[in-house]
């Protein structure tokens, strides 16, 4: 995943760009929430939540890590 952020922080600089990702919790599935926002106060928001494999703290760590990617 840091080979994906080192891609996109430039052009994301010099377009005025930034994200945020959040981890969350939906009707049992875990993942993330992704908010793109722009310089002028516009954005975009998206989940992405998947079943747990694993009913723990290590299983959700693992989904979130995959989620975020």
């Amino acid at each position: 995943m840091g080979a994906v952020v080192e891609a996109v922080k430039l052009p994301f600089t010099n377009n005025g760009l930034s994200y945020v990702q959040f981890p969350i919790e939906k009707d049992g599935r875990i993942g993330v929430e992704t908010i793109l926002m722009h310089e002028s106060g516009e954005w975009l928001a998206n989940e992405f939540t998947v079943n747990l494999t694993k009913q723990d703290a290590q299983g959700a760590g693992s989904a979130i890590t995959y989620c975020r990617r």
